[in-house]
């Protein structure tokens, strides 16, 4: 059964990488100007004090107007940063524009930072993925880092992805985190209506 699960898991990679790939770069920027405006419309972000964005690797959403827009608003922003060797990932908290970046492992943009964010103060998280579905299930990339850090976040978890990205079904193993909501181009799709409100 386990086996059956992770073989749907990679097809589905296989296939929304694919489609990924064949976004073009104007494509991507004008994507994700209007899903930054989804999420910059929601009552989960006009009422987060502090905000948990991610820089994009290549196909993903560029949430650079989510995150300038939170500094000028007066949130904390931070930022993911994968500690490879003990399997975590961090929130760096980032002081404001033109914050510093490096280049991580497998060439991933992070933070350059030492503040941390405790994971249990973080009022919405942005979570990125391959894939989601309606039920608030989310494909990451495999490595299992959101899984880890969202199990001690007490915020709200909003997927990020484009539209295609929601699939009909995600196959989904215990030890995988749900998102309250997904934020599209085209709107948020609510996923658990106990926890989010629009």
């Amino acid at each position: 059964m386990d086996e059956a699960i992770h073989e749907r898991k990679r097809a589905l990679r296989r296939t929304m990488r694919v489609w990924l790939r064949k976004l073009t770069l104007e494509e991507v920027r004008r994507r994700s100007e209007r899903l930054c405006a989804t999420v910059l419309g929601t009552r989960a972000y006009r009422e987060a004090r502090t905000v948990m964005a991610f820089l994009p690797i290549p196909g993903e959403p560029d949430l650079s107007g989510v995150i300038e827009r939170a500094f000028a608003d007066g949130k904390r922003v931070c930022l993911p940063r994968a500690e490879w060797d003990a399997g975590t990932m961090e929130a760096i908290l980032v002081a404001g524009p033109g914050y510093a970046v490096r280049t991580g492992r497998h060439g991933v943009i992070e933070p350059d930072g030492d503040e941390r964010a405790v994971p249990g103060s973080i009022d919405l998280v942005l979570v990125p993925g391959l894939a989601f579905d309606r039920a608030g299930v989310r494909l990451g990339r495999g490595a299992g880092f959101y899984d880890r850090f969202l199990r001690d976040c007490a915020g709200l978890r909003l997927g990020v992805a484009f539209g295609e990205q929601v699939a009909e079904a995600v196959p989904r193993q215990p030890h995988d985190e749900l998102v309250h909501a997904i934020a599209t181009e085209s709107g948020v799709i609510v996923c658990d209506a106990a926890r989010w409100r629009t």
